[in-house]
């Protein structure tokens, strides 16, 4: 029987916590992005009554009004951050 010994440092200094919250409201804001964008997409099929073709009438400023904003994943990793320091 052979056994590993995983040696990782499992202490993390200030700068990786940071960077892991700010991944994880990053993640967060794009999953809610990916949401919108899929709710926006169904909602925008329609089906040409003549032909039978259905087309999509979602345009590139529909998407931009829900991208998700730099200062939006900021703010959510300060809130993070801050329920991290306070735990």
């Amino acid at each position: 029987m052979f056994t590993t010994k995983h040696t990782q440092n499992m202490n993390k200094n200030a700068y990786e916590i940071r960077l892991e919250i700010l991944q994880m409201a990053n993640n967060a804001a794009n999953m809610k992005f990916m949401e919108m964008l899929n709710i926006k997409r169904e909602a925008s099929f329609v089906t040409d009554k003549e032909s039978g073709i259905t087309k999509s009438t979602l345009k590139e400023t529909d998407i931009d009004d829900i991208l998700p904003d730099t200062k939006d994943i900021i703010k959510r990793a300060q809130e993070l951050y801050t329920f991290v320091n306070n735990g």
